[in-house]
């Protein structure tokens, strides 16, 4: 399902964050601002890729993938995710500070 490292990366940012807020979408230039060595385009990419296999939901959930576009986890998404630990939450929310 999670076909590179781009795409875990991307998938491990939206599970932090749902872990923080459940539910709500995020916005994908998000995902791209918190330093994760990941450029712009890749994290579009990555939120394509992961949306067409149903481990990210976007809204509009049709079209090419933009920094407005917004993003949330599935449940699908979040059991490949597996489960956020602390010290993840704590690094998210810095670097969501820094970013």
């Amino acid at each position: 399902m999670v076909q590179d490292e781009a795409q875990r990366k991307v998938l491990h940012f939206f599970a932090l964050s749902n872990s923080e807020q459940p539910g709500v979408f995020v916005i994908a230039d998000a995902a791209a601002d918190i330093g994760n060595g990941l450029d712009d385009a890749t994290v579009y990419a990555a939120v394509e890729a992961l949306s067409a296999t149903g481990l990210l939901e976007c809204d509009p959930p049709q079209g090419a993938v933009s920094g407005l576009t917004r993003v949330r986890i599935t449940a699908k998404g979040a059991s490949v995710a597996g489960p956020v630990d602390g010290a993840a939450k704590t690094r998210l929310a810095q670097d969501m500070t820094l970013g």
